[in-house]
């Protein structure tokens, strides 16, 4: 009888182990490429979870069923929050599915059980962490645990040289360069970028495949990411060409395929801001900024209406809403402010999931900031005050986190000098000069002197140029006897910022877009030049 009871026990244990294997890796394998399957997905995770918790206590020991159910918790947060998938945006639920699969992947190997496919998960759990670590702002501990990833997957590698560990280093190269860039680190971004496509381009070699054909495309436009922001505006721009070649070259047998789509609209994206995006390094070329920029929202478009609950394809929605609106502020600021509110819209929606997301609530801010530069453009000041105070007090709190985040830091000073030119441009100087101040202060750090990226190099400069326009200001109404000091002190601050352009060809190859700060600059100092003038004439 205790026999035959034992005997059905272990039948019932091997069913319901079967079938939470047959649910999560058969049906979710098949179901993860069909676009509008996101929310299926997370039913089968679910429940292929709920059974491989029910045997969690039978688990301790039995090395293939810990590894099972460690598998189980990745396959969980895949589907919740994968930022490279499809996902329903749960980032912080995904967290914590992956650091259960990590616990798990790691006492394995503390055990012994060190063998080609525990060695994986163990690679695949750090990578996965440190991915979504990265997303969320939390750059020094992600670059620690990519680290780990990207020793454990070169050791994997090694040792097997298959395809699917091939593909796991080339992800570990690619987060640890994106945790070097938004730490500001682009030379050693462009490292790892450049370690990434040398795989991509063996890949082709040894592996020929659309995918392997798709991935050299995606490793070109990572490479000129980096070179964008060390000022390699040519490089930048031959770059993203390859990137567009090589994708166009498959896409037309993927034509719906989000998989293939994404990486068409981000080369697309780039392309935009490099040719003529006011606020980006770019080549002044505005009509094909905008031609680029419009095509990349079309693809937008056409893959958030694929699968409704996306939230990556949200976001990359609401991202090229963005782009296009910073092309379009200047000229047509009413219809930049419609793309504004819609790509606003889609993040607040998106935050509901996700209040704390670093990414989410940066966009946001972004967003603020961006209807505010309409709104001041459309004649709308006091819209405009508001949304920038708003963006002012969400990235103070991001900074607060993190404060080696760099793209937080880039944005708050953005909006800290558009602020002050605005409150400038009001009559109110007493509370410019502080906004101008507080600027300054933030694009003094790190020092120029000691940073490859280029951007703190125009921050600072922005920086110098906008307290030369607030004393030039100050001047304009101030009594006759102080006007001369005023002056002096704008043009010691224009004759700053010019110095650092005049500079710039000794970090970076000289453009068009340097040559036109450079000019902007000097004609600042001769401004000074010829008030001071003026002043000391009247005087004699």
């Amino acid at each position: 009888q205790a026999r035959a009871e034992r005997e059905r026990a272990e039948r019932r244990f091997a069913q319901v182990r079967k079938l939470s294997n047959t649910f999560l890796f058969d049906f979710d394998d098949k179901l993860q490429d069909i676009p509008g399957t996101t929310e299926t997905r997370a039913l089968v995770a679910k429940t292929a979870l709920e059974y491989l918790n029910s045997l969690e206590q039978e688990a301790a020991g039995d090395a293939q069923l810990e590894w099972e159910l460690a598998s189980a918790y990745q396959k969980v947060g895949d589907v919740q929050g994968a930022p490279w998938s499809p996902n329903l945006g749960q980032t912080q639920e995904a967290k914590l599915s992956y650091q259960k699969s990590l616990k798990l992947a790691q006492q394995l190997n503390q055990n012994g059980n060190s063998d080609l496919k525990m060695l994986r998960l163990l690679a695949q759990d750090y990578f996965k962490l440190g991915a979504l670590q990265t997303q969320a702002g939390e750059v020094t501990v992600a670059h620690e645990t990519l680290r780990q990833a990207l020793s454990v997957a070169e050791r994997l590698e090694q040792q097997t040289h298959d395809l699917e560990d091939i593909r796991l280093l080339q992800s570990c190269h690619i987060r640890l360069g994106d945790t070097l860039m938004d730490a500001g680190d682009p030379t050693g971004a462009l490292e790892s970028y450049r370690r990434t496509l040398r795989l991509s381009e063996r890949r082709v070699r040894e592996f020929p495949s659309d995918r392997s054909q798709l991935s050299l495309g995606m490793d070109y436009e990572r490479v000129a990411e980096a070179q964008i922001a060390l000022g390699d505006l040519p490089g930048a721009l031959a770059g993203l060409q390859q990137s567009l070649t090589q994708v166009d070259a498959v896409l037309p047998r993927h034509a719906t395929d989000p998989i293939y789509l994404r990486p068409r609209m981000i080369a697309l994206g780039w392309l935009g801001d490099l040719s003529g995006n006011p606020n980006f390094l770019n080549f002044g070329d505005t009509a094909a900024a905008l031609r680029y920029n419009r095509e990349a929202l079309v693809l937008a478009e056409q893959m958030a209406a694929l699968d409704a609950k996306n939230a990556r394809a949200q976001r990359d929605l609401a991202s090229q809403h963005f782009s296009l609106a910073e092309m379009l502020t200047l000229a047509q600021p009413a219809q930049a402010i419609a793309h504004l509110q819609q790509a606003r819209a889609i993040v607040r929606e998106l935050l509901v999931s996700e209040p704390q997301s670093t990414e989410l609530l940066r966009q946001d801010a972004r967003c603020l900031k961006g209807l505010a530069k309409a709104h001041a453009q459309h004649g709308e000041q006091v819209s405009a005050l508001q949304e920038l105070q708003q963006a002012r007090q969400i990235l103070q709190a991001l900074q607060a986190r993190d404060a080696n985040d760099q793209p937080t830091r880039d944005e708050l000073h953005d909006t800290l000098l558009t602020l002050a030119e605005l409150t400038l441009r009001t009559g109110a100087h007493n509370a410019a000069l502080p906004l101008y101040r507080e600027a300054l202060t933030l694009a003094q750090t790190p020092p120029v002197e000691q940073s490859a990226a280029v951007m703190v190099r125009w921050h600072l400069a922005d920086s110098y140029a906008g307290l030369s326009r607030y004393y030039a200001a100050r001047a304009a109404g101030a009594p006759l006897p102080e006007r001369p000091s005023h002056w002096r002190d704008a043009r010691q601050y224009a004759q700053q910022s010019l110095s650092l352009w005049e500079g710039w060809g000794q970090h970076a190859p000289s453009t068009s877009f340097d040559r036109r700060q450079r000019e902007q600059a000097a004609r600042a100092v001769a401004v000074c030049d010829a008030a001071l003038a003026k002043l000391a004439a009247a005087k004699h």
